[in-house]
């Protein structure tokens, strides 16, 4: 997984930079989102979706698989 240059300062993602954040396509997330799977994700006002950095790192380390090398 390659992380993008998206600022590390930013605390807060809207679904396209959390898509690219996490190399997936937005429409993955929708997906996740529509079948509760997925990083945790705050809505606001019912529609405004943002996803909390440590919330995505925390996803990543849960989405790691380990190698036997």
């Amino acid at each position: 997984m390659t992380q993008t240059t998206l600022p590390t300062t930013k605390n807060v993602f809207n679904e396209h930079e959390a898509a690219e954040w996490l190399g997936l396509d937005v429409t993955t997330l929708r997906d996740w989102r529509f079948r509760r799977v997925g990083p945790a994700y705050r809505k606001y006002l019912n529609k405004s979706i943002r996803y909390p950095l440590d919330e995505l790192t925390k996803f990543a380390e849960r989405s790691r698989v380990q190698t036997a090398a």
